[in-house]
């Protein structure tokens, strides 16, 4: 059976060239971030999140909203390198597992701009890399938070649940 844009399930065939790869994931979060807009992603009063019990949560004026969150990786202003999650200091390895999907998907396609733990880039790029994880590990979105004064932790989130607690 031949394919085209989608495979043979059906689903997206995720391209293993680093820029279209780029391109895609900084579309697909776009489009995500535009839908969780509704629910009143970016407008929160403040968010917390734990990852030990895996949760984020966002408060909003009148609501708030809840979803499963890892850790896809951190940017560091003053170096200007992005570290990914599957090989962070800071968490378990097992607490960025579509970080390390992404490494394998780098792995098994010989993308090499993927499979340093470390990578010098810009703000701009940390976010496009970070958006493969969501892609890849098929997160429903992606939240940046400031991690400490030099430092944006790139969090990837599942289904959001809203409450009026």
């Amino acid at each position: 059976m031949a394919t085209n844009a989608y495979g043979q399930d059906g689903q997206p065939v995720i391209p293993t060239n680093y820029a279209d790869l780029l391109r895609m994931a900084a579309a697909h979060v776009a489009a995500l971030t535009y839908g969780h807009m509704s629910w009143g992603l970016g407008r929160h009063d403040n968010w917390a999140v734990d990852l030990n019990r895996g949760t984020i949560e966002w408060r909003l004026s009148d609501r708030v909203a809840r979803a499963p969150v890892e850790l896809i990786g951190t940017w560091a202003s003053d170096l200007g390198t992005y570290r990914w999650g599957w090989d962070h200091p800071a968490i378990p390895a097992a607490s960025a597992p579509s970080a390390q999907a992404v490494k394998a998907f780098a792995d098994a396609h010989s993308i090499a701009e993927l499979q340093s733990a470390e990578l010098p880039c810009s703000f701009e790029q940390a976010q496009d890399i970070a958006s493969t994880a969501v892609l890849i590990g098929d997160l429903q979105g992606l939240f940046v938070g400031q991690a400490s004064r030099t430092a944006l932790a790139y969090l990837g989130f599942g289904e959001v649940t809203l409450s009026s607690d």
